[in-house]
């Protein structure tokens, strides 16, 4: 289980690609296109380009006028797809820092906020879509 508290750079870089990808008439991307856009280099965005493709988030063709698109339509892709698909299933609970036992017998240095933080995230990325932020239905953070 990833940390959704603090997603791997390769994870912000999927997830500003399916955004740009989603974005009303955006059609086919080149590789070159999308790192210039999110400011990433074209060399990352290709890993996370066949993580995408491998979990059927995206597809992509090469040679001329190839580049990558969305597989699906983005009104059903849930931004907690684009997440698991980078850094694997998510779970609820458990010790938000990843430790197995805890050395205060359970009680939580932190009184449960960091789970419930990481609960909020969660069931933010489950209910919102990438076409959610074309249309405006969702309120996002600045």
């Amino acid at each position: 289980m990833g940390n959704v508290i603090r997603f791997s750079e390769a994870t912000s870089i999927a997830l500003h690609a399916c955004l740009l990808l989603s974005a009303p008439g955006a059609g086919r991307m080149t590789s070159g296109e999308l790192a210039s856009r999110i400011g990433a280099s074209e060399a990352h965005l290709s890993k996370v380009v066949q993580h995408l493709t491998r979990a059927g988030i995206l597809r992509s063709k090469s040679g001329p006028g190839g580049g990558v698109e969305l597989a699906a339509d983005p009104s059903r892709l849930k931004l907690l797809d684009v997440y698991e698909a980078m850094e694997g299933k998510s779970s609820k609970g458990g010790c938000p820092l990843g430790k197995g036992l805890c050395p205060f017998g359970g009680r939580c240095l932190f009184g449960g906020l960091m789970g419930r933080v990481e609960d909020q995230v969660l069931d933010f990325l489950a209910r919102t879509t990438l076409g959610d932020f074309w249309k405006g239905e969702r309120q996002f953070v600045d």
